[in-house]
Formats: structure tokens, sequence, C-alpha cells
């Protein structure tokens, strides 16, 4: 009876407890390798972008004003979030949040899942933590684009601000050699064909010049629009 007693009293409910600790152990530790890899995920993304910043800066020595080439380098940021092997941020939080969907589904059905057992407070927790962070990483991503779509509009603008400049110095040029032409025709008269025939050359040469130039401004232009065509599609 002593012995039944000390059985009922103490034995069995410390072993029940130690059961107990065993298996709250144990769904912890499956909680663990659950998460484990999205933390990894998490902190690589996290590292790339770290790393393609400090290129820009450090190794490419790309400056602030440089709007090309700070929106060229920010595209590589892209990646982190999406790539080919589906490990970006955003994917990979995609993934964490319908697996722990699964997870409450399991629980619902069967009394327990087979990362969080019947732990139902942990699983809701990491669902809207992984949820926050998802959504909080789709707008990093459309920040990111707008970014990079502005820096393209701001090139654009500081381009053709460029291209404005260099017509108005061929204009600039036209009207000094017409200017040129009128004294000399207004000193020798409209004959004096030996004094105009130089300025005739420099006046064709410049509008050849002018014309070569809005050549490869039209090129330039052309090129953009294939670039953004390609982009829309991809």
């Amino acid at each position: 009876m002593d012995r039944y007693d000390e059985l009922v009293s103490d034995f069995i409910p410390g072993l029940e407890q130690d059961i107990i600790d065993n298996i709250d152990e144990q769904i912890d530790l499956q909680i663990q390798a659950f998460n484990l890899e999205i933390e990894v995920r998490l902190d690589m993304a996290e590292a790339e972008r770290d790393w393609n910043e400090f290129k820009k800066r450090i190794i490419d020595g790309i400056k602030e004003d440089d709007i090309l080439g700070n929106a060229r380098a920010r595209l590589l940021d892209f990646s982190s979030y999406y790539n080919e092997a589906a490990t970006g941020e955003v994917q990979a939080l995609t993934k964490q949040v319908n697996g722990l969907l699964d997870q409450l589904y399991q629980q619902d059905a069967d009394g327990g899942a087979s990362s969080y057992g019947d732990d139902r407070a942990q699983a809701l927790a990491d669902l809207k933590d992984y949820y926050t962070q998802l959504m909080e990483s789709l707008e990093s991503v459309l920040d990111l684009q707008e970014e990079i779509h502005e820096a393209y509009l701001d090139m654009i603008d500081e381009a053709q601000e460029k291209f404005d400049e260099q017509i108005d110095t061929y204009e600039t040029l036209r009207d000094l050699i017409e200017h040129d032409m009128n004294v000399i025709e207004l000193v020798y008269g409209e004959e004096a064909y030996s004094q105009l025939s130089k300025y005739y050359d420099r006046q064709e040469e410049n509008y050849n010049k002018q014309l070569e130039f809005q050549r490869m401004q039209k090129d330039f232009w052309y090129a953009q629009m294939q670039t953004m065509e390609e982009g829309s599609e991809e």
C-alpha cells in the first residue's frame, strides 16, 4: 500500500510531467526546425542587399549623382526578393506563410500538426509574424520599383536637357554664321562670293553635324524604348 501510494502520489505524476516536458521540448525543436530555413533565407537576402550596396559604393565607386549607375545597381536588389531558384525573400516568406496555414489546417482536422503539434497559439503567432514580414517585403519591392522608375525618368529628363543644349549650340552657331554673312553682304554686296564661300562651307558643316547629332539622338531614344519594352515583358 505504501508503494502504491508512492506511485500514485509521486512517481506517476512526475513521470507524466516528464513525458509532457519531453513532448513540449520535442515540439519546440520541431518548430525551430520548421522555421530554420526561412530565417536563413531572410538573413541571406539581407546580406545580398548589403553586399550590393558595398559593391556599388566601394568597388564600383558609383557616386550619388550618377542617376543611371545607381538605378542599375539597385536593380540587383530585385534578386534578393525574387529569383529563378525561388529562394528570394518574398518567395520564401510566401512559402512559409502557406506552410503555417497547412499546420493550422492539420490542427483543425487532426487535433495536431506535424511540426506544431497542438500548439495553436504559437502557430498563430508565427503566422502573424511572417505574414507581417511578407507584407513589408512586398512593400519594399514596390518602393524599389518606384525608385528605379523615378531614377530612369530623371535620367531621361537629364539626357533630353543635354540633347537640347547641344541643339541650341548648333542653332547659335548657325545664327552667328548667318550674322557674319549678312555683314559681308552689307559691306561687299550680295555677290561677294569669295568672302562668303567659307561661310557657306561652315554653314554646311554645321548643318551636317546637327543632322548627325539628331540621328544619334533618335537612335538613343529608340534603344531606350526597346529597353522599356523588354523590361515590361519581364
